[in-house]
């Protein structure tokens, strides 16, 4: 409307359109930079503009990224940090070496159980996501849904979570309870597969049978993509070791992130590993993914029945008929057993006693902008 106003009108109501628009395809950008630097706008800090509480200053790729205080912030005066630098690690026990020099102040979520076990002052943030792998429809063997079945059958849930460790509980859902608020407070015990009441044993028997008519030879070994991450990579081992007991040969590719990312875009993959987490405070952050012409839909899962459900559940106004809606669409994804999740775990960190108001939201962002470093 002016140059500090801008009117959005809605063809539906949206109780939660608010929240929305901390998500990126709001933030506002300087159209003269993208003009003339395109999509490399955001690769140097001469061309990196911002309009949050810190700037990019530096940006040694793989290694460390600068951020300093921005006297261009809205809020500037509240600011007590002059800057933050953000080091960049890919292997958990190097960033635990740098930690206890007292080179570092903060570690995230990135720490395999046994290294947590080692920390007597782990934190638990409000920020919950739910780890999940995907299988690629497009890939000939999860074409064939005995397949996919025996594989979500043949995982020990609760064997993943006790390695994994750290805040980690098994999941037999994709959405945690917490986002159904009250309603059917069991949710999380009524698994969308069918069977996770079989105990272990009886799991495996029965993908095997699952598996009884299939010629598994004639396929190429499962290909496993993951990034170098450490716990990533374990979660990898784990998985492998227990699709082996049901005959499937899983061969893992873990190459560093920006590869991954790349491969994953472009589904160079049979299986692959990824966690979701809500990027606004509704429960149908954690459906979108799964529509038929999203990015983040790994497993190519398609279905028309689903897309209209997630549609009616945005424009539903009653919240209880929404969770329904919700409920019914997040059985049709779990049922295609395109996507099985694994654990759900509040995130956990490690942080200097002197760093002080900071926190994580429910969306997984790092809130810096109150924070400030007492050296008493």
């Amino acid at each position: 409307m002016d140059k500090y106003t801008l009117k959005i009108t809605l063809e539906n109501p949206c109780s939660f359109f608010a929240s929305m628009t901390s998500l990126q395809p709001y933030y506002p950008v300087k159209s003269e930079i993208i003009d003339l630097y395109g999509d490399l706008w955001t690769e140097t800090p001469s061309s990196f503009i911002s309009n949050g509480a810190f700037f990019l200053d530096k940006w040694n790729h793989d290694l460390e990224v600068v951020m300093l205080k921005n006297n261009n912030y809205w809020n500037k005066d509240n600011v007590k940090l002059s800057g933050i630098i953000f080091k960049l690690f890919s292997d958990s026990s190097a960033v635990m070496n740098s930690y206890n020099a007292g080179e570092i102040d903060y570690v995230g979520n990135i720490l395999t159980s046994e290294e947590m076990k080692q920390i007597s002052e782990i934190k638990i943030s409000d920020f919950i996501f739910t780890k999940f792998i995907a299988l690629n429809l497009n890939s000939p063997i999860f074409k064939n849904y005995n397949i996919r079945k025996a594989v979500a059958m043949a995982l020990d849930r609760k064997e993943i979570s006790n390695i994994i460790g750290g805040q980690s509980l098994p999941l037999l859902r994709f959405i945690p309870c917490s986002f159904y608020n009250n309603f059917k407070k069991d949710i999380c015990l009524q698994d969308g597969d069918g069977f996770s009441y079989l105990d272990n044993n009886n799991r495996i028997n029965e993908a095997k049978l699952l598996l009884k008519d299939v010629d598994i030879k004639k396929y190429k070994k499962i290909t496993y993509l993951t990034n170098t991450n450490s716990l990533n990579i374990m979660l990898a081992e784990i998985i492998k070791n227990q699709l082996s007991k049901i005959g499937l040969d899983v061969e893992i590719v873990a190459v560093e992130k920006k590869i991954f990312n790349t491969y994953r875009n472009e589904k160079k993959y049979d299986i692959v590993a990824a966690s979701w987490a809500a990027e606004y405070p509704d429960i149908t952050s954690y459906l979108y993914g799964f529509r038929s012409s999203d990015l983040n839909n790994y497993a190519g899962f398609k279905s028309e029945e689903f897309d209209s459900t997630l549609n009616a559940v945005m424009i539903e106004k009653d919240n209880n008929k929404r969770f329904e809606l919700v409920y019914d669409a997040e059985n049709l994804v779990l049922k295609s057993f395109a996507v099985i999740p694994l654990y759900y775990e509040n995130s956990s960190y490690i942080s200097n006693s002197n760093l002080k108001d900071f926190y994580y939201d429910i969306t997984g962002c790092l809130k810096l902008s109150d924070s400030y470093y007492n050296k008493n």
